[in-house]
């Protein structure tokens, strides 16, 4: 992951870079279905406020290039490393996003629940 400008906005994007060519040059059949099924994933999930959104999708001959909104506040890790115990309300609000999360994948076939 890398962190671009956006030549429109000014603001700070995601971009993420997958290798569409092996080492020879030619075509990588895993580097193209990473490439596409990411994209389709991150598109299928545009909605909630709580899922990163696919600005543009850009596929050059060796690279397939995401850009997306960038999580400003960085992972989980690093939030409650640099905020210390949380209070209960911030716990819930931020539960309550996971959980919205995961309800997203799941309606959108990316992960099921196991009975």
């Amino acid at each position: 992951m890398y962190i671009a400008r956006s030549e429109e906005t000014g603001g700070y994007v995601a971009a993420k870079m997958i290798k569409l060519v092996d080492e020879e040059g030619k075509p990588d059949a895993r580097g193209l279905a990473s490439y596409a099924n990411e994209a389709a994933i991150i598109r299928a999930a545009k909605g909630p406020a709580n899922v990163i959104e696919l600005y543009d999708a850009i596929q050059t001959p060796h690279y397939g290039y995401l850009f997306m909104e960038q999580a400003t506040y960085g992972s989980m890790r690093s939030y409650f490393a640099k905020n210390g115990p949380l209070h209960e309300q911030v716990v819930k609000h931020l539960f309550r996003q996971l959980l919205a999360a995961i309800n997203v994948s799941i309606s959108i076939n990316v992960a099921k629940t196991q009975y």
